[in-house]
């Protein structure tokens, strides 16, 4: 049973997130809609309406204002923003809350299972996560959902990288990319792991004839500098 309908003052100030153009509030606006989201408004209402401010705290990068918005929505209203599971496990994630974001995203992809960016969403996050066996699996299903997918095959190589597995993530690189730089890109693998020397060894055969691969021996060096001073810092 509806409350009451949501004020013709409000309706005018939200139009432009409603409208499906978030950020465009100032925050006035925004403490305003939170204020009124809060209130006893029909469930439809409410749920649109922590949608609508939540959209543009979120597009304003104020994440942790974000959540609670969202998840109010969910509550209002879950067969319609059910898609917001995907949305939370992305702010969890960037607001450092892995747990919680491994739950919503566990939550969105049973939702829809099949999503190839569902999928290298949350293989990126697993690999930032150092859960690169888990994220291999995600990069495995969107490239079998789909093999023509480029950032899949990129992903699968870091992944495979980050498992040491060089063989297999070179094969994966070079769905993507030419074969020197597919071995570049091992290269930068290697040296992630620690392994400099054959780093090193792998982006020499890799420059060989590409001039513009000599940019990938520039990180190189910086990485080393950086282990370099971190573990002098842990001396």
């Amino acid at each position: 049973m509806r409350t009451r309908s949501l004020p013709i003052a409000l309706l005018v100030g939200a139009l432009c997130a409603m409208a499906g153009t978030p950020g465009c509030a100032s925050e006035a606006e925004r403490r305003e809609r939170a204020e009124i989201a809060a209130t006893g408004l029909a469930s439809d209402d409410a749920a649109r309406l922590n949608v609508a401010v939540a959209q543009d705290y979120d597009e304003a990068g104020i994440y942790e204002e974000a959540i609670p918005y969202y998840e109010q929505a969910m509550r209002l209203d879950p067969d319609t923003y059910a898609w917001i599971s995907r949305r939370l496990g992305r702010l969890y994630a960037l607001t450092g809350d892995p747990y919680r974001a491994t739950q919503e995203y566990d939550q969105a992809l049973r939702l829809d299972p099949n999503s190839t960016g569902l999928l290298l969403q949350i293989g990126a996050f697993e690999l930032d996560q150092g859960r690169a066996g888990d994220a291999e699996s995600k990069f495995r299903r969107a490239i079998e959902i789909d093999p023509g997918l480029t950032e899949g095959w990129v992903n699968l190589g870091l992944a495979l990288g980050a498992l040491e597995r060089y063989p297999e993530a070179m094969e994966a690189f070079e769905r993507a990319m030419p074969a020197a730089e597919a071995r570049a890109n091992v290269a930068i693998a290697m040296a992630r792991n620690g392994d400099f020397d054959g780093a090193f060894h792998e982006m020499s055969i890799a420059s060989q004839g590409n001039a513009n691969l000599q940019r990938y021996n520039g990180l190189l060096e910086a990485m080393l500098t950086e282990r370099a001073i971190r573990a002098g810092d842990e001396w």
